[in-house]
């Protein structure tokens, strides 16, 4: 097995662990809004499901950052694994906390932290990849230069969405802040994505990167929406609604990841004149 590939079986495990630990918070949700309503669903043991979880999380993550440095893998390489590895060493001591404590802030910064850990696990699995002769190529754009700032901005607003989204869930915040970050990040991931399906047609890893942050920001966005309308109806106790929530948690933190593959593979994006040839890998 490449280190590419189990990079890939970890940010799969991430997904899953995340999950489960979307459902922990709508299940302690139900507990204290309608505990005999949901008197079925509470006997799921899913704190415990993701206790393990997290554990086996850890482990695989601080695996991969071992045989980073023991590949003597480049400096971003490394970088991007010790960070994950230390990131989910925490994220696991304060899930630890935050069952014995019961704190609210423990809680959102564990929940904070979760999609932070997947988004460096998925910048792994691209820095690692096979190599590709073009890929350190720029990639010249007339005003590339304002599209590359737009798709590094994306990886920053979606944590401060994410964050938004772990306030309102543990009720620190409305929903309206949580609603206009939602709308940002949406309308930011679109733009850059559209333009560069527009523009580009030689980067194949860019292009899918950008198919990709669509289809996840607008399954986001259309999972936040039934959501939302769910709580408006009354309809917030039963599994339809545990199981909306759970994956807008999950797919929240699969939009940061990615936006940050997105920026990935568009750093290579440089502004060029308009009468110059765009081009990748190519002589101008």
């Amino acid at each position: 097995m490449t280190l590419h590939r189990y990079a890939v079986i970890v940010s799969i495990v991430l997904v899953v662990v995340i999950g489960i630990g979307g459902s922990v918070t709508t299940l302690a949700e139900f507990a204290a809004t309608a505990p005999a309503q949901t008197a079925s669903i509470q006997s799921i043991p899913t704190a415990a499901v993701h206790a393990a979880g997290g554990v086996l999380a850890t482990l695989l993550v601080l695996i991969a950052a071992l045989w980073v440095a023991f590949s003597r893998q480049r400096r971003a390489v490394q970088i991007t694994a010790w960070a994950g590895a230390a990131l989910a060493a925490i994220s696991s001591a304060l899930g630890m906390s935050d069952q014995a404590s019961a704190s609210v802030t423990v809680a959102i910064v564990h929940a904070c932290l979760a999609p932070v850990i997947l988004s460096l696990m998925v910048s792994l699995v691209v820095l690692t990849a096979p190599a590709d002769s073009s890929s350190e190529e720029p990639l010249l754009l007339p005003g590339g230069g304002k599209l590359r700032i737009a798709a590094l901005a994306g990886p920053p607003l979606a944590l401060i969405q994410i964050i938004f989204g772990a306030l309102y869930r543990h009720k620190a915040i409305g929903v309206l802040l949580h609603m206009g970050g939602a709308l940002v990040v949406s309308l930011l991931t679109l733009i850059v994505c559209v333009a560069i399906m527009q523009q580009i047609t030689h980067s194949i890893p860019l292009r899918n990167a950008a198919v990709v942050a669509m289809i996840v920001v607008l399954t986001q966005l259309s999972l936040g929406i039934a959501a939302f309308v769910m709580r408006l109806l009354d309809a917030d106790t039963g599994t339809l609604f545990l199981a909306a929530t759970v994956l807008h948690v999950t797919v929240g933190s699969m939009t940061l990841a990615s936006t940050a593959l997105l920026a990935i593979y568009a750093r290579g994006i440089r502004p060029a004149k308009d009468d110059q040839k765009i081009a990748f890998g190519e002589s101008q």
